[in-house]
């Protein structure tokens, strides 16, 4: 009896012991992600201004090695999706502060997309690029109303920020006879728009992704 009782013990001090080390592990790696998301702010919380004249557009984007931009079918869980978005919105801020010292028109918005968030950015364009980018959005169908509400529950730092709900439209530029059955069934289950070129391919432009754009 005795010998069950010690056996227990020491079986109850290996879990207290192997859950400690599992918390001192996990506080670890958060200190990690924390620390590489603020080293990543730091390096893009100033505006270049030499590249932006010479380019007319400049963008920031989480480029950092992730194991969620590897696996582009899941996001981050909520609360690292709210690290790294507070800190693209605090370099968005400094922008803008930057930009608007310029007395000139700029564009400014992050864009935060919905289904593939690592590829959520800030994009700046200025001068003739200003005009390049709405072409590259198209009116999304969702009530804009619950989805930028449901948006602003899990992210209320944005509740400051004009908010759009658009799609973000991408191309396939092919020749008519060279899709399969199997491409243009694909094709038909998709919002999708048909462009006839001059040199006889058709244009497939179709919805990527659903995108808010916040902008102050």
């Amino acid at each position: 009896m005795k010998y069950t009782k010690i056996r227990k013990k020491i079986r109850s001090s290996e879990i207290s012991i192997s859950v400690y080390l599992s918390y001192k592990k996990k506080r670890r790696g958060l200190s990690r992600l924390i620390k590489h998301i603020n080293l990543w702010k730091e390096k893009h919380i100033n505006l270049n201004l030499d590249n932006l004249d010479a380019n007319k557009k400049q963008f920031v984007k989480f480029n950092f090695s992730s194991f969620y931009d590897l696996i582009k079918s899941q996001n981050p869980p909520l609360w690292y999706q709210r690290l790294l978005l507070k800190a693209l919105y605090d370099i968005y801020k400094s922008w803008f502060v930057e930009l608007s010292k310029l007395s000139k028109p700029f564009y400014l918005k992050i864009w935060l997309m919905k289904n593939d968030f690592m590829s959520s950015q800030i994009v700046v364009g200025i001068d003739e690029d200003i005009g390049i980018y709405p072409s590259i959005f198209d009116e999304s169908p969702i009530n804009p109303k619950s989805s930028i509400n449901k948006l602003l529950e899990s992210f209320p730092f944005l509740e400051n920020m004009f908010i759009i709900p658009l799609f973000h439209l991408t191309s396939l530029n092919t020749e008519k006879d060279t899709l399969s059955k199997k491409e243009i069934k694909k094709l038909n289950k998709i919002n999708v728009k048909t462009n006839n070129e001059p040199d006889g391919s058709i244009s497939f432009v179709y919805p990527l992704d659903t995108v808010f754009l916040c902008s102050l």
